[in-house]
C-alpha cells in the first residue's frame, strides 16, 4: 500500500513508498495512460493494482485556474496542448469569459461575421451547413413546415404564448410526428424552455459520465 496520494509534478505524478519514503516518479500520457516509473529507483517496476487505483483517483479531479474550486475532471474541457489533457479553467468560468469578452467586443465580431457571411468563401461554408443540419434535423424541417402550411390555409390558428400571453408567438413541438400539436411560445419563453431542457440533458450526460 502507498503512504500517501499521488500529486500532480510538471511531467507526471509523484507519491511516496511506504517500503521505502522516497519519491517514484510515474508518467501520465494521453496515448497510453499510466506508464512504468520513470527515475532510475523505479525503472524496470510494473505498476501495482494500488498503485494505478490511487494515480486514477487523483486524475479525477482537477482545481480551476479561475474560481480556485476543485471540480470533477467532467467539468472542464478537454485541452490536447495540455500534459493533464484538460483546459485550465472550469466549464462554467470558460462560459462566464467566453460571454463577456462576446459582450465587450460584439460590434467588432458582428461586422466580422457578416462580412465573411457576404465572401464566396463564407456562403460555402453557410450552404454546406444548412445541408448537415437539415440532414440530422429533417423531421423538424418537416414539421415546421406542415405547421406553417396549415397556418397559411387557415386550418390551425396562432394562439397567444401559454406562458406570458404575447401574441408575437410561434410554435413549440414537443413531438416532431405531430406537426399541428404544438405549444404556443414567445421567443423569449421558447429559449428559455430550450435552455432548461438543455441543462437538465447536459446533467444527466455528466451523471453517466459520457
Amino acid at each position: 500500500m502507498l503512504g500517501q496520494l499521488p500529486y500532480l509534478h510538471r511531467t507526471g505524478y509523484r507519491m511516496v513508498t511506504q517500503e521505502t519514503n522516497r519519491f517514484i516518479h510515474y508518467k501520465v500520457t494521453r496515448r497510453t495512460g499510466i506508464s512504468k516509473p520513470s527515475s532510475k529507483r523505479g525503472r524496470g517496476k510494473l505498476l501495482t493494482k494500488d498503485t494505478k487505483r490511487d494515480i486514477m483517483i487523483a486524475m479525477t479531479t482537477k482545481m480551476c485556474s479561475r474560481c480556485r474550486e476543485e471540480k470533477k475532471a467532467s467539468e472542464f474541457s478537454k485541452d490536447k496542448s495540455k500534459k493533464s489533457g484538460l483546459y485550465a479553467r472550469c466549464k462554467v468560468c470558460d462560459r462566464a469569459d467566453g460571454r463577456q469578452y462576446y459582450l465587450k467586443h460584439r460590434n467588432k465580431k458582428l461586422r466580422k461575421f457578416k462580412k465573411y457571411s457576404q465572401s464566396e468563401s463564407g456562403k460555402r461554408v453557410r450552404n454546406r451547413n444548412s445541408k448537415k443540419y437539415y440532414a440530422k434535423h429533417r423531421d423538424e424541417y418537416r414539421a415546421r413546415s406542415q405547421l406553417n402550411y396549415a397556418i397559411s390555409t387557415g386550418r390551425t390558428e396562432k394562439g397567444p404564448c401559454v406562458t406570458c400571453g404575447d401574441v408575437s408567438s410561434h410554435g413549440h413541438h414537443e413531438d416532431y410526428s405531430k406537426p399541428l400539436e404544438v405549444i404556443w411560445l414567445c421567443r423569449r419563453c421558447h429559449t428559455e424552455l430550450h435552455n432548461v431542457k438543455r441543462q437538465a440533458y447536459l446533467k444527466q450526460k455528466e451523471q453517466h459520465g459520457e
